[in-house]
């Protein structure tokens, strides 16, 4: 016995006159579903109970429910583009506080404003709090309950979060708050590696941190001897990647080169191409490490402005100062190279006084070798007199 087919409903096509015309029944009736919004009762507008019967306690409800959705949307519009942005729970107390802070700005309100931000994940808004909390200079000490506010709101937040804040903590650490400069060792270690407190060594440790949350090419850009790769190594750890291969641009010719880029290209990684110039090897490295899913760093003596860098390079450069434009960081960088020695003593302002009369046209590389060859005059078990370092000549 055959199986009986299924009936299947085929509805007509509407073709575009039928289209236009059920359009234009649908914007007419439009005006009537408005004018047929719940309206309070004529009665008592106030209590549900109050109302006479079942169906205006029903109208009531519907319209309070209305009435509250047009105040939620008045209330988002009043508040500021910044905040309509994060997408964050916006509820009265949030907003309160929010505006409370902008109108006052005293520490009191900031402190209730990031205790609701960090439930909410502005994070924009807790760097935003910070960032004017501590303020642009370092040279005024920090107050120490603004300290403990900052490091607080940023020891509860996430670890993947925090390295966006660490100018915040960079700035209390510079300006002499000792538990600043611990936290910013502890939590990230290759900040702190960099030595420095001058405005320009602080700028290249705030774009280390930025630069190292995302994946386009960076352009370290300086003198020879600066710290090109010890920026990139910074850059490579704060990022979390995986491996990462060195490159001498310069010591290779194009066959070569071609090989050593091949073989220390590390797949997710990071590529670190040394001593390039604006020439096509930069270009093919980036290639290359599209491929295999790597982010590229590049160190050059030559200016971002050239005209051979690629777009991508050129946008995203870190200027690392040469030695003699910080000679302000002179006795912070000369004791950390004697530490890293082995050698911790307090350097005489004479002995500063005696290296600043120099040039170092090779920088902290410079700076570095004359110091071991100072260690090695003097011997390892005595003091470094004054007379040891008129030995080094710059």
């Amino acid at each position: 016995m055959r199986p009986r087919p299924r009936r299947t409903l085929s509805l007509p096509v509407q073709d575009g006159a039928r289209r236009q015309a059920t359009s234009r029944r649908v914007l007419a009736a439009r005006p009537q579903e408005a004018a047929s919004r719940p309206r309070p009762p004529a009665g008592d507008q106030g209590d549900p109970a109050s109302c006479g019967d079942l169906e205006d306690r029903r109208r009531l409800g519907a319209w309070g429910h209305h009435r509250t959705r047009v105040r939620e949307e008045a209330d988002l519009r009043s508040c500021t583009p910044r905040t309509r942005r994060r997408g964050v729970s916006m509820d009265a107390a949030f907003r309160d506080a929010e505006r409370v802070w902008r109108s006052s700005g005293d520490l009191d309100a900031a402190e209730a404003l990031l205790a609701l931000a960090g439930r909410s994940g502005a994070q924009e808004l807790v760097a935003e709090v910070l960032d004017a909390l501590v303020g642009p200079s370092s040279h005024v000490p920090p107050d120490e309950r603004v300290v403990a506010a900052v490091l607080t709101t940023i020891a509860a937040l996430p670890p993947d979060c925090r390295l966006m804040l660490a100018p915040v903590v960079d700035r209390l650490a510079c300006a002499g708050s000792e538990t600043a400069t611990t936290r910013l060792r502890e939590w990230w270690p290759p900040l702190g590696r960099i030595v420095g407190q001058s405005p320009s060594m602080r700028r290249v440790r705030a774009l280390a941190a930025r630069y190292a949350r995302e994946s386009h090419p960076v352009l370290l850009v300086g003198e020879s001897g600066v710290g090109h790769e010890f920026i990139a190594r910074a850059i490579h750890e704060l990022g979390g990647r995986g491996e990462l291969g060195i490159v001498h641009a310069a010591a290779f010719t194009d066959p070569l080169f071609l090989a050593e880029l091949d073989q220390h290209t590390p797949h997710e990684g990071t590529l670190y191409l040394a001593y390039a110039d604006p020439d096509e090897r930069p270009t093919r490295a980036h290639e290359l490490c599209r491929t295999r899913g790597s982010r590229l760093l590049v160190g050059t003596c030559r200016e971002a402005s050239d005209a051979g860098w690629r777009r991508e390079l050129a946008q995203h450069p870190i200027e690392i100062p040469a030695l003699r434009e910080r000679f302000d960081d002179l006795r912070l960088l000369v004791s950390e190279l004697l530490r890293r020695q082995g050698r911790t003593v307090s350097v005489p302002e004479a002995c500063l006084t005696h290296l600043r009369g120099f040039e170092w046209g090779g920088n902290v590389r410079h700076l570095d070798m004359s110091l071991r060859r100072l260690l090695m005059l003097a011997g390892d078990d005595d003091p470094l007199e004054p007379a040891h370092w008129e030995h080094i000549q710059g």
